[in-house]
Formats: C-alpha cells, structure tokens, sequence
C-alpha cells in the first residue's frame, strides 16, 4: 500500500445490480488490517475505477462512501415512492428516519425532482381529484394536504379551483345517500346529522343549508317518536323535562303534545277498565 493510501480494495463480489466491495484500511490506523465491506452501484465502478488490489486515499474513499450512502438513500426513496405517490415533505422525514444527514436528504430530494418522482403541484392535484370522487370539501383537503407538508400557496391554488357549483353537487350526493337511512328521524334531525357530515367532509354550512332548500324533505318518524317517548318517560316524570328531552332530538312541540294527550288517553282508559 502506498504511503498516501488508506484504503485497499480486497475483493469485489456482485451482489443483485449492485457490487459489494471488500476493502482494508492502511496499517497504523485503528482498522488496520481490518477488511469491511460497501455496497456500490455499477456507476460508481466506473466513474472511481474500483478494481481489486487499487488503493485510495482517504479523501477519496470518503467521497466514495458518501456518494453509497446516497445512492441507497435515493433507493430507499423511490421504493417509498413506488408504493404510493408521496410529497417532499414526506420523502424528508422518511430519509430522516433512515439517518441521512441534512446535505445528502437535499442532494437526494434535487436528484427526485429532477426525474419528476416529486411534484407536490401534481401530487396535491391528484389528491384532491381522487378524494372529490369520495365525497369530499375544500377544508377537508386543504387539512390533509397541510398534515402531508404541501406548500400553502400550492394548496390554495388547488383548492380555488373547486367551484361552488362542483362543491353543491358533491353536497346533494351525499344527502341523497344518507337521507334513505335517517327517514325514521324527524326532518329536523335529518338535517342536523346530514349537516354535521357535511362539516366533518369539509364544507362550509352556509353552502349545505343552500342544498337542503333544494331538497324534498320526508320523514317516517312516528314509531321512533313513541320508542323515545317510553324510553325518556321510563326515567324522566316531569312532563317539562320529557317535552325538552324530545324537541331535542328534533321532534316538534306539537306532536310531541298529541303523542302524550294520546298517551294520557290510554291511561284513562286502561284505569277505566280496571275499577
């Protein structure tokens, strides 16, 4: 080994489309002797020259294992990105995670780009296509592209490209979908529940009470009203706290009133039959 090496190259066995390559450090250093092993690519092999029995200098060889070390690093990321599209943000904090250092995340992150495998304009476009297709709001989406680390000024220009008219038209699909299962409720509460998933799905309420106006509202609501109305009257023997009770749960004063004139009415008569 010359005085200027460090480094020796002992054996090169090809591993996959890769080569694992044995080497030894000069002697007089604390590996001395000591044969370790790095995984370089074809292109590495080229570009240094690594054949058995060549030496290299320090300087060298610690380019030479920093360019590995990103070269599995920009491996890792694309085995990241090929099983689902991800931001930057997320191939960031994944590199992270695998303890690449700050320089090489960025030379990595420049070298994803620039073979267009990160597009965060792309991938929000694309997120937010898939999820209007499930029924989806702007807030909702604006939400989940911040928790991904999508660049605000990339999110508001996706998310001003939904008009009103596409956001009333996802609303109206889902009222039409719930409004089968909630007909046993009072409209009131129909549109409470309705209400409150469209808020959940990210819409704003002013625009859901403009589609409930164009909505045919009906409701099969009376066996409910007289299950309720035993269950609270099992607990509750004020008639305030009975009457309170169900317009809460979206029933109006008026029947809730017949329902317990009839109730009353079938007590008399049962007392009436007993004496």
């Amino acid at each position: 080994m010359s005085p200027k090496a460090a480094i020796r190259i002992e054996r090169i066995v090809k591993k996959g489309r890769d080569y694992l390559v044995h080497y030894s450090e000069k002697e007089g250093s604390d590996d001395a002797g000591k044969v370790s092993a790095i995984l370089l690519d074809e292109e590495q092999l080229v570009s240094y020259r690594i054949l058995k029995d060549k030496e290299y200098d320090s300087a060298t060889w610690r380019k030479i294992e920093k360019e590995a070390g990103e070269i599995v690093g920009y491996k890792k990321a694309l085995s990241f990105i090929n099983y689902q599209a991800r931001t930057e943000h997320e191939i960031r904090e994944y590199l992270r995670t695998h303890n690449m250092t700050a320089e090489s995340i960025e030379i990595i992150v420049k070298r994803l780009k620039k073979a267009n495998f990160i597009d965060d304009r792309q991938y929000a476009m694309n997120y937010v296509d898939n999820y209007l297709r499930n029924l989806k709001g702007p807030l909702y989406l604006k939400y989940r592209l911040q928790e991904k680390g999508v660049d605000s000024k990339i999110i508001s220009q996706v998310i001003e490209g939904i008009s009103e008219n596409v956001q009333k038209e996802l609303i109206m699909q889902i009222i039409e979908k719930e409004k089968p299962r909630l007909e046993t409720y009072p409209v009131k509460r129909q549109k409470e529940m309705i209400l409150q998933k469209c808020l959940r799905d990210g819409f704003k309420g002013d625009l859901v009470l403009k589609c409930f106006a164009q909505v045919k509202w009906q409701s099969l609501h009376q066996d409910r009203l007289k299950v309720d109305f035993q269950k609270i009257s099992q607990k509750e023997h004020s008639q305030q706290k009975i009457i309170q009770k169900l317009l809460a749960k979206g029933y109006t004063l008026q029947e809730i009133k017949a329902l317990m004139e009839e109730s009353e009415g079938n007590l008399e008569s049962e007392d009436y039959y007993f004496e």
